[in-house]
């Protein structure tokens, strides 16, 4: 964006902003002490919850493409477990690499 554009954003913004605030304490001043209570508060419960919710989803991530790496690797070693009549063992084994991933969850 050229500095022109992100200017007037900027003078847009600021005019609706003190225009609302005009309003609201026109109508109701009360109202208006309210809403600078609720909004910090509500804001700032936001802002926690989406860090929150972003490390979530960054363990899932991490878990998905984990599990789909062992899954890929398995798959490409099947024909080897089938050769040497292994696929019990490999079964048991891939039960408890799925429940370790499943316990660090």
């Amino acid at each position: 964006k050229t500095m022109t554009v992100t200017l007037a954003n900027m003078i847009r913004s600021t005019c609706s902003c003190l225009f609302a605030s005009y309003n609201l304490l026109k109508l109701n001043p009360q109202l208006v002490g309210l809403s600078l209570v609720v909004a910090p508060v509500v804001g700032a419960i936001a802002l926690k919850t989406r860090k929150v919710a972003a490390r979530i989803v960054e363990q899932q991530r991490r878990a998905v493409t984990q599990a789909a790496s062992i899954v890929e690797e398995r798959i490409r070693h099947l024909l080897v477990v089938k050769m040497s009549n292994r696929q019990d063992d490999e079964l048991q084994t891939f039960v408890a690499l799925q429940q370790t991933t499943i316990q660090k969850l």
